[in-house]
């Protein structure tokens, strides 16, 4: 992950991927609930109200990763060499 981010420093994280889904066409109330997901899915949850500034650099490149994704990724990857890292779309 880049060093820059390219999020707000001083918004709050869930504020911040809510904002984010809405630029990209998600209605507000979409976009918080998404916000959440994401959170809790990253393990992110307990920090929602945190500045991004406030993370450590770890939970900060991880709270940048939902914005580069879509919100409901076909094909994901992780560094993580665990059983079901690469989740790749179903052929039906």
């Amino acid at each position: 992950m880049p060093e820059e981010r390219g999020l707000y420093p001083k918004m709050h994280l869930a504020e911040q991927l809510a904002y984010l889904g809405e630029l990209h066409g998600m209605t507000g109330e979409e976009a918080r609930e998404a916000a959440l997901r994401w959170l809790d899915r990253f393990g992110l949850a307990d920090r929602r109200d945190a500045d991004l500034q406030a993370l450590s650099l770890g939970n900060q490149q991880r709270s940048s990763w939902p914005p580069r994704s879509s919100s409901d990724p076909s094909c994901s990857f992780s560094t993580s060499r665990s059983p079901g890292s690469i989740r790749l779309p179903s052929m039906s």
